[in-house]
């Protein structure tokens, strides 16, 4: 198994333990590219993208990123199969609050939305 193979598995057993949907496009070189996992959980979209440890999200990741926090959904990037990292422990507190029913904030720093969220466009 590949080491970002170990690090999707661990992700996967943690997303299970909290009964989250999950979703994992096989990525074909065809259409759209995504992240690794996309996510809900009691209604709240996420996305996860898994990387080998010591390895970042790659700049067409962050594209991705960052067009999923515009519309207010929440990214984790898992780079550890060491569940004693931040990065975990962000990923633990987000599903824990949302579980409890509770809106998770805080969490990811929306920086495209420095005026607050985009307006909606109802069509009138």
């Amino acid at each position: 198994m590949t080491p970002e193979g170990k690090v999707k598995v661990k992700v996967r057993e943690l997303l299970a333990k909290h009964n989250v949907y999950v979703f994992s496009p096989v990525q074909s070189g065809y259409g759209a590219r995504t992240l690794d996992l996309l996510c809900c959980h009691r209604g709240l979209f996420f996305a996860i993208e898994c990387k080998a440890p010591g390895k970042k999200m790659t700049e067409q990741q962050c594209a991705i990123a960052a067009r999923i926090e515009h519309t207010l959904g929440t990214v984790f990037c898992i780079s550890s199969t060491d569940q004693e990292t931040q990065e975990w422990e962000d990923l633990r507190l987000w599903l824990s609050s949302v579980s409890d029913g509770m809106m998770p904030t805080g969490f990811v720093e929306h920086s495209l939305l420095k005026d607050g969220p985009p307006a909606i466009d109802r069509g009138t």
